[in-house]
């Protein structure tokens, strides 16, 4: 799932291999994760779409990223139907992730 932030355009890729990289690295549960309303929740699920493509991505620049979105005007709330959607596309949200795309 792709998504731009001023001038450029990231990827969102979501695997098994990031997403139990990112429950081992957090000792918390994927579903603990995404289903957790906060910032930093969402800088971390930022940040395990974006490493498969740039592995040296590192927590503070994915939220520098993030900032950057809302400065643009963009809302938290688009941020996250975009990783909602990466996430559904990629199987981890087969049934709940349909619902939530919808809203």
């Amino acid at each position: 799932m792709r998504f731009e932030v001023g001038e450029k355009n990231y990827e969102l890729v979501y695997s098994i291999n990031v997403i139990a990289d990112m429950e081992e690295t957090t000792g918390r549960s994927f579903e603990s994760i995404f289903t957790g309303p906060s910032i930093s929740a969402l800088r971390l699920l930022i940040w395990t779409g974006l490493i498969t493509n740039d592995p040296n991505m590192t927590l503070r620049q994915a939220g520098d990223i993030v900032q950057e979105y809302l400065a643009g005007g963009n809302s938290v709330e688009s941020l996250t139907g975009v990783v909602t959607k990466a996430m559904s596309d990629a199987g981890f949200l087969a049934a709940q992730g349909a619902k939530r795309v919808k809203k």
